[in-house]
């Protein structure tokens, strides 16, 4: 995303000037710089949903559309194993009522989930749709990835091949969840993944880059629906949080390395 060659550039550019200031003037930009960072981060929260009943976020709330034997229960989306509802492949599927294409910027999609655990099948895997609101089998989506068992992925356009392999150990038991992310952007890194020429997906598992996937195919603009399959065999996959944000513009960065950069001005007066 290249936010760390902004940042730097802010804060060396802002140190030999700040450092001429009195401490009550970098008291007061300080306290500006930081309420504005948070003011713009708070408003970078699209939402989020923990299935306690509430949603947080400035598009809260937004509701799901429940396909088959797709259930919320307190705490969870549940995700059955869909060969046993009617009109397998594509009935069991839970999707948010929003296309988020219309926020016109990057975004950033957390999921905390887990793929229903069975020894006797390490194969079992939950997806991530990134396409239609309707029922829809992860290899008919502009964009999916299966997350397994076994700790290892697959990830498609459509019926495409888009690459594969590990997001981490496999699972050795039930009742874990697993936190993933998916970024959307364009190629530059500070567009929208919808509707222009270019589309990139990066996988995160926990806070490791696991992949970047250029889609040969560019998302359009009506194709920024989150939805969410499984494949178990005898249980749940479930998805225990989901949270949309905006990444923050480059002037969100700015006003974090300002405030950055009068920290520093600080630490260097307070050992003078």
């Amino acid at each position: 995303m290249k936010i760390d060659r902004i940042i730097h550039t802010n804060i060396t550019s802002l140190l030999p000037p700040l450092s001429k200031l009195s401490r009550f003037k970098c008291l007061s930009i300080l306290a500006a710089a930081l309420g504005l960072a948070c003011t713009a981060s708070a408003q970078g929260l699209l939402l989020s949903d923990n299935f306690d009943g509430s949603q947080t976020g400035s598009l809260a709330p937004v509701s799901w559309n429940l396909y088959g034997n797709a259930t919320i229960s307190t705490g969870s989306l549940n995700l059955p194993d869909y060969s046993s509802a009617p009109n397998y492949p594509t009935s069991t599927f839970a999707s948010l009522g929003y296309d988020f294409s219309q926020q016109n910027t990057p975004l950033r999609i957390d999921i905390s989930a887990t793929p229903f655990y069975d020894p006797s099948n390490t194969t079992e895997w939950v997806g991530i749709t990134i396409g239609s609101e309707t029922p829809a089998f992860v290899l008919d989506e502009p964009f999916s990835i299966i997350l397994r068992t076994n700790g290892q992925y697959d990830s498609r356009e459509y019926s495409s091949d888009l690459g594969s392999g590990t997001w981490g150990s496999a699972i050795t038991g039930s009742g874990s969840y697993y936190p993933f992310s998916i970024v959307l952007t364009n190629s530059a890194g500070t567009g929208s993944a919808f509707g222009g020429s270019s589309s990139v997906v990066e996988l995160f598992a926990g806070d490791n880059l696991v992949q970047t996937f250029d889609l040969p195919t560019p998302l359009s603009d009506d194709e920024g629906y989150i939805g969410f399959q499984s494949t178990s065999s005898g249980g749940d996959s479930e998805i225990q949080s989901v949270k949309v944000s905006a990444v923050p513009e480059p002037s969100t960065w700015a006003m974090l390395s300002v405030a950055g950069g009068l920290l520093l001005t600080f630490y260097r007066r307070a050992k003078a």
